[in-house]
Order: C-alpha cells, then structure tokens, then sequence
C-alpha cells in the first residue's frame, strides 16, 4: 500500500498495480518463469522494488511505474533463499533470507534499492541449524519509524526474534512462546505500533488450524515477548497489521482473517476466506492478497469495520 488509492502486489513472476482502487493493471517483471517473487516495496505509483526468493535469488527495481524492470542484485549459489524486505524510507531498506554457514543472509541499500551490499555475517548471531523466515508475506522483516530499528522473526528450531536499534550494525536475540521445534513452526509475520510494543503472529503452516501458541507480543521493543492470553486468532497467520494511531490490529492466513480492537489482547474472526499479506496505508483501510490471485479490500471506520 502505497496511500488509499495506490497498492502494488506481486506474485510468481508478475506484479500488479492499481492507482485507483478498483482497476488492477499486469506488470511483466522478466521474461523467464523461473521467478518466485514474494514480496514487493512501494514508494509511490511509479517506483517499487521487488523480491525473487529463489532460483537465483533477485531483486529488481522500477522508477517508470512498472513498464520496466531493471535487475538490481542477484546471487545465483543454490543454498540462498531471500524470505522478506522492508524499508526505514525511501532510500535505506533490508533484505533478509535463511541462514547461511551458521549465520542469515541479510543486505542493505543506502539508494532505494538500487544497489545492495551484504551485511557482515560476523555481526550477526550465529543460527542453530535449520533456522530460516518464512516468505508466506515478506512481513516477518520490520522496519521500525525511527531509521533505526529493524525486527525479525525467526522459525524452524526456535520461534526466536533477532532485533537491531542501529540499522543492522549490531544485533540482540530473544525467545518468543510460539510453536518451533519444526521446518513448518515459528513467526510468520511481525509488526510495531511503536518502538517498544509489537505483535508477532505465526503458527505451523502444515496444522493451520491449530490455535495454540500462535501470537505473542513485546511491550520493551523486543526484548521479550509474551503469550497473549486473550482469544487468540483463529489458526496459523501468515500476516500481521496494525492500523495506524489506533489500537486495531488485523491478521490474516489460510484459515480465515481475524480483528482485534483491544491491540491484539484478544481476538474476533472477521472472514473465513484466507489470504496470506495484507498492507494498510492509514487509517482509512488497506488490502489483502491470497492465493489463485485473490485481492480483498478492507475498509474501516471508527464505528465499522
């Protein structure tokens, strides 16, 4: 989401933008089908980045509302799988993938994407092995608003959040109550009101309707995570949003979308239809994408919702 009227979504090996809400124009990234595209970063209607996971890994760039594409990093090792992207602003953002020789794989551009260099493994904890993200959404990267402080949610053997208060340079770690101990379990998805409090929400893709130890929330930016005793979403999510300057919060996955108006203390189904991301631009509402290209539109009110 880019404002109320501008969202761009990608998939496979296609984007797609709307500019009005309510038409949805095809954007061609390359011209091979080997693309695994799961995450997409937006500026304004003309310039976005976009993220291949896999097969090699790539991320291109558009400054000419997606008529073309120019290829701006690729890695072709067969051991690289590039999960998610956020950026602090326009010009510096992250790229995070699973671990490589006991360390993630993370990069950073200081140009809009335009060029990206790898962050020293050294700098970053070592990962026990097996642990990775999950690019179901390309949210269980985020960037806090101060241009500092960056989040990830980790699964596999551990659901554990690495976090960083100065752009990647250095890095804590922390453990969360959801599931782990399996290649399926951990955090899916993550978001921050503000810098100090924060919901992750995840589960195991392959039991998605399994409630239990499926979110979980920070009240000291990260530092620890609790269990949220509250009802919680209806089974595995993949993401998570909040709406913001209020205390609504939406999650989504395969199961269904849920709401909450409590920030995320306790939680009501709002559609049995799943999806996989959603993006909210403001307060007015936002979108959510699914699978066989499936678009909805959320919107919201303070009386409805």
């Amino acid at each position: 989401m880019v404002n109320d009227t501008v969202a761009w979504v990608c998939g496979g090996n296609d984007a797609f933008k709307t500019t009005d809400g309510e038409h949805w124009t095809a954007l061609h990234v390359d011209d091979t089908d080997t693309l695994e595209m799961r995450d997409i970063e937006a500026f304004n209607d003309r310039s976005a980045v976009v993220l291949s996971v896999t097969g090699p890994a790539q991320i291109f760039k558009t400054r000419n509302g997606g008529i073309t594409w120019s290829l701006r990093y690729e890695a072709q090792r067969e051991d690289i799988f590039l999960d998610a992207m956020d950026f602090w602003d326009e010009a510096h953002g992250m790229v995070f993938g699973d671990a490589i020789n006991g360390h993630l794989f993370l990069l950073i551009t200081s140009d809009g994407g335009a060029s990206w260099q790898p962050v020293d493994p050294d700098s970053i904890p070592e990962s026990p092995p097996g642990e990775g993200g999950f690019a179901a959404s390309g949210t269980c990267l985020f960037a806090g608003e101060d241009n500092q402080h960056v989040w990830i949610g980790l699964g596999g053997p551990f659901a554990r959040v690495i976090f960083s208060d100065n752009s990647g340079k250095s890095w804590k770690t922390a453990p969360s109550p959801l599931q782990g101990h399996s290649s399926t379990q951990g955090i899916y998805s993550l978001a921050f009101k503000t810098l100090n409090y924060g919901l992750a929400v995840g589960g195991d893709y392959m039991h998605p309707e399994d409630t239990s130890a499926n979110i979980t929330y920070t009240l000291d930016g990260g530092y620890s995570w609790e269990r949220v005793n509250g009802s919680p979403p209806k089974g595995y999510r993949s993401s998570v949003v909040n709406i913001a300057g209020t205390s609504y919060w939406v999650c989504t996955g395969p199961t269904g979308t849920d709401f909450s108006s409590d920030d995320g203390m306790s939680w009501q189904p709002l559609d049995s239809l799943g999806y996989h991301a959603i993006g909210f631009s403001g307060k007015k509402g936002g979108w959510m994408s699914g699978s066989k290209g499936r678009l909805a539109r959320i919107s919201t009110n303070q009386t409805h919702h």
